[in-house]
């Protein structure tokens, strides 16, 4: 029988695994930004993210610079998490 402590341990050790996955891919989305947040922390590469999902068009939203729902609130969870660095850039 596994206790608690080897079973954190196993649960984080596949956390750990996808995390290097989804960082290690060439195009990011908001989504899968957090990844890159949690492991190589290039502030660029999430701007980038971010700006391409909503710069998105969202069929009957009108506005193609705004994105959908799917593309804000992801982008939202970047800004909240996202290091004082991130956010200076931002603002420039």
């Amino acid at each position: 029988m596994i206790d608690q402590q080897a079973y954190e341990q196993q649960v984080q050790a596949r956390a750990d695994e996808m995390l290097d996955a989804v960082a290690q891919q060439e195009r990011q989305s908001a989504w899968s930004a957090h990844s890159i947040l949690a492991r190589s922390h290039d502030d660029q590469q999430v701007i980038d993210a971010v700006a391409r999902s909503l710069a998105q068009v969202v069929p009957g939203a009108g506005d193609g610079g705004m994105g959908g729902p799917f593309h804000i609130l992801p982008a939202i969870c970047c800004i909240v998490v996202g290091k004082p660095s991130f956010l200076r850039k931002q603002r420039t």
